[in-house]
């Protein structure tokens, strides 16, 4: 029992650190893009950058690409709102 709990409070730590790189990469290749381009390229290329991370480590994890692929395409649609947000909201 001890053991599986162990191994639920690491799967969670690394889900937990593969997130947070996924935001910090985002942030670092949107700042850095947007210096050299129009914000919203920048901004795609950077949501691009972080989705697929996370695809593709969600699809280990889950063992399905149609679940990390999912998984994907909601996180595609939530960048895209908060483009639209970001864009519109003014």
């Amino acid at each position: 029992m001890n053991k599986m709990l162990a191994q639920k409070a690491i799967a969670i730590a690394a889900l937990a650190c593969v997130i947070g790189f996924g935001l910090a990469s985002f942030f670092l290749l949107l700042v850095s893009f947007s210096e050299h381009m129009p914000f919203g390229f920048a901004y795609t290329v950077a949501s691009a950058a972080c989705i697929g991370l996370l695809t593709f480590y969600l699809s280990y994890v889950l063992r399905s690409f149609a679940r990390g692929l999912s998984f994907g395409a909601m996180l595609t649609v939530l960048y895209t709102a908060i483009l639209w947000l970001a864009h519109f909201g003014r």
